[in-house]
């Protein structure tokens, strides 16, 4: 047994080197000599602390890329308002540059009510108003026929086919017209009608007969033959 003189360990036989310190075992070199390799240490790892002018340079960094942030959004912001401007600026100069419109002087389209002389018929049913009312009826040569109706009556569905058949029928010889009946309160209350469907026939401006009620068409070519030459 051999032993170190600086560390104490203890070798078998062979001579050996003691790399704990270098210390040689008293003996020759043996080139199958143990060498004793000491167990390394264990250190913690030594925290690198930064320089203070490093740390003040990590502070100063976070207050300029703020900055720089902040101007990116400055920047954008300006943009989107220039472009915006320069949009609506295009869309006033072409609205100021179109062609104005130009009324045109051709005549006016009219319905086939208003086209209707006020002393014959043409076939159709017109709109008898109250402002219309002297000029298509009291003016009238030809007799008038005023059926008073309202678009929520239900008789008047069925009357309104027949007294449009004796407007074609009757054409040239009796003037046919409808009143509405809640749209003209002064004819309403002229010739005081109070419920629809009701027909009036009128000559020379003086009324002649009246039907109320729903009432077919044989009825109403008797009371119109009275006023035409029609057999």
């Amino acid at each position: 047994m051999k032993s170190c003189p600086t560390c104490n360990r203890t070798f078998e036989d062979t001579f050996t080197f003691c790399l704990a310190d270098g210390s040689l075992l008293n003996a020759p070199f043996d080139p199958h000599a143990t060498l004793v390799i000491p167990e390394p240490r264990q250190t913690e790892p030594q925290q690198i602390k930064a320089s203070p002018a490093e740390a003040s340079r990590k502070s100063s960094r976070s207050p300029l890329i703020m900055i720089g942030i902040g101007a990116l959004l400055i920047t954008g912001l300006i943009f989107f308002i220039a472009s915006n401007r320069r949009g609506s600026t295009a869309e006033n100069s072409n609205t100021t540059n179109e062609p104005k419109s130009v009324p045109s002087t051709s005549a006016p389209s009219v319905s086939g009510s208003e086209t209707t002389s006020n002393n014959s018929s043409s076939g159709k049913v017109i709109d008898i108003t109250d402002s219309n009312y002297d000029n298509e009826v009291i003016s009238s040569k030809t007799p008038v026929l005023i059926h008073f109706w309202a678009s929520w009556s239900i008789p008047d569905r069925e009357l309104s086919p027949i007294v449009e058949a004796l407007a074609k029928e009757y054409a040239g010889k009796i003037k046919v017209g409808r009143v509405d009946f809640d749209e003209n309160a002064k004819l309403k209350e002229k010739f005081n009608v109070h419920a629809v469907p009701e027909i009036i026939v009128i000559k020379n401006g003086v009324e002649q007969e009246r039907v109320i009620g729903t009432t077919s068409t044989e009825n109403l070519k008797i009371v119109l033959n009275k006023y035409t030459d029609n057999p």
